[in-house]
């Protein structure tokens, strides 16, 4: 499961499993303030891909990044998808529309 953006405030994350699962795999998806309909087609994508190759996402979060501090996270390219965990954290920027490429991606630092 994943959050949606709400007026361009900054997003919570919506945990769908126990944190004490040892395998947790994370998502964290940054993006600029766009058209709502553009966002969520690509929060859709992106997280239906994340799915595909992990076969359960624990942990989708989407970060307004017009509204986060950036100093905290240093994510200066948007969009911006980061594997949080397993770890070690896992960047990815760029065009993240092509679900073919993105899974590719994800596939080889799985």
């Amino acid at each position: 499961m994943h959050t949606r953006p709400e007026d361009g405030r900054a997003l919570k994350e919506k945990n769908v499993a126990d944190k004490n699962t040892t395998n947790n795999v994370a998502f964290r998806l940054y993006l600029q303030t766009s058209s709502l309909t553009t966002q969520n087609h690509l929060i859709d994508a992106v997280h239906t891909v994340c799915a595909s190759v992990y076969h359960q996402v624990d942990q989708f979060e989407v970060v307004d990044a017009d509204a986060h501090d950036h100093a905290t996270d240093n994510i200066r390219v948007r969009p911006a998808l980061v594997r949080v965990s397993p770890k070690p954290e896992r960047y990815y920027f760029g065009d993240l529309t092509d679900p073919e490429r993105l899974h590719a991606v994800l596939s080889e630092d799985r």
